[in-house]
């Protein structure tokens, strides 16, 4: 019963309007070695401003270098993991992490803690120095699986394009596993690019998974995560590992043989510079479903993880027809705003009242579905030639001088 009242009054009335708030998608976390800075700590740097709180490049630590370059790609925001300074002691464990018995997590695994300190977390993994490492570029898919982001892993330095492609076989000369993974969050970088070493004012050889988490971020910042980061300009690139042939209409060039391979990598042609070169993750060639394509799966993702955060004031609530309608209002809204940024092609979301038997509402659990087509890359490009005679009858005859 409501308080009696003898007058006049107003109150609010809620139309329930919810909108679906995107998630970040070009925050970068990077695990490694610092000279200086917080130690296991889930560290937030825009600029390099913040970057300095981790101390000066040096020929050890990999942190500082790694920010540099992410900057000179455009990278934003990066969420720094430093395991330690003294890299003579700092071990692969250190990398990868653990939960101690106070329940506080290093390493890769606090990365898991994003969300839950700073409302969102990192969706492009990097461990740079390490990441060649078995064990450590597993870790890497695990938590990229758990974060709902991907990873960019470096192939071991020295590799010719021909034992790379052979790793994905798990044959000489590394004979691991992790090469021949399956999954969609996982890219493969290869060759390391040359850079300029601050340190020795020379040339020095860095992980160009450093890069390609850069050049995702920027793509992500400036067009969006729908949109490729293949065929994107690499800066400060003066060089690579090994010559890489690249053409861009001949499939035996080692570009195109490592692409085949699952490998990411990257082209120059002449005039070119330095580019990103491959669109597909490790799960490709075995896997061949859309989402081996990077921008897929990261729609995918984005689509999905805003979806469930925008849902949470609906979770408890009763289940009522207006609720129904509101969770399928407001996620179709969604779908129709991504048609319009050109995010995906179209899709729309429902109640399908087949899929929500009783037995099923009766213990709290709804189904709501959602269907969309994503932007695909286009990757390859045929021209069909056809020599004809036909336009020789569009000749005319010309009347010189008057003859």
């Amino acid at each position: 019963m409501t308080q009696f009242l003898h007058g006049t009054e107003t109150i609010d009335v809620s139309q329930g309007t919810t909108t679906v708030r995107e998630v970040r998608s070009g925050i970068i976390g990077l695990v490694g070695t610092a000279p200086l800075g917080d130690v296991n700590t889930l560290t937030i740097c825009l600029s390099s401003t913040d970057d300095a709180q981790f101390g000066e490049i040096t020929s050890n630590h990999t942190i500082p270098a790694a920010l540099k370059s992410l900057r000179e790609q455009g990278a934003g925001m990066v969420m720094v993991i430093n395991v330690g300074a003294d890299t003579d002691t700092i071990t692969t464990a250190d990398i990868i992490g653990t939960t101690t018995a106070e329940g506080a997590r290093t390493g890769i695994q606090l990365m898991g803690d994003g969300y839950g300190i700073y409302g969102y977390d990192a969706k492009i993994l990097i461990a740079p120095g390490f990441s060649s490492v078995p064990a450590v570029a597993a870790a890497l898919d695990v938590m990229a699986s758990k974060i709902k982001a991907i990873t960019y892993i470096d192939l071991p330095l020295g590799l010719t394009p021909t034992e790379s492609v052979a790793s994905r076989g798990g044959v000489a000369p590394l004979g691991v596993d992790i090469y021949q993974t399956q999954s969609t969050r996982v890219r493969i970088c290869y060759p390391h690019r040359k850079v300029f070493n601050p340190v020795t004012d020379g040339i020095k050889l860095e992980p160009s998974s450093i890069a390609w988490a850069g050049v995702r971020a920027r793509v992500d910042r400036e067009i969006g995560y729908w949109t490729s980061s293949s065929n994107k300009e690499i800066r400060g690139t003066l060089g690579l590992e090994r010559v890489i042939s690249a053409r861009i209409d001949d499939p035996d060039t080692e570009t195109n043989l490592l692409n085949e391979a699952g490998i990411s990598t990257m082209f120059k042609s002449f005039g070119t510079g330095f580019l990103t070169w491959g669109n597909r993750s490790a799960a490709y060639p075995v896997n061949n479903s859309f989402d081996n394509f990077e921008q897929v799966q990261r729609t995918k993702d984005m689509i999905e993880i805003s979806i469930h955060q925008s849902s949470l004031p609906f979770v408890d609530s009763d289940i009522r027809q207006p609720q129904i309608e509101a969770l399928v209002g407001f996620t179709d809204d969604y779908l129709r705003v991504l048609k319009m940024r050109g995010a995906i092609v179209d899709g729309a979301a429902y109640f399908d009242p087949a899929r929500n038997p009783a037995s099923e509402l009766s213990q709290g659990h709804i189904r709501i579905g959602y269907k969309f087509t994503p932007i695909f890359p286009m990757e390859r490009i045929t021209y069909e030639r056809e020599v004809t005679g036909e336009y020789l009858l569009d000749l005319k005859s010309v009347n010189m001088g008057g003859i």
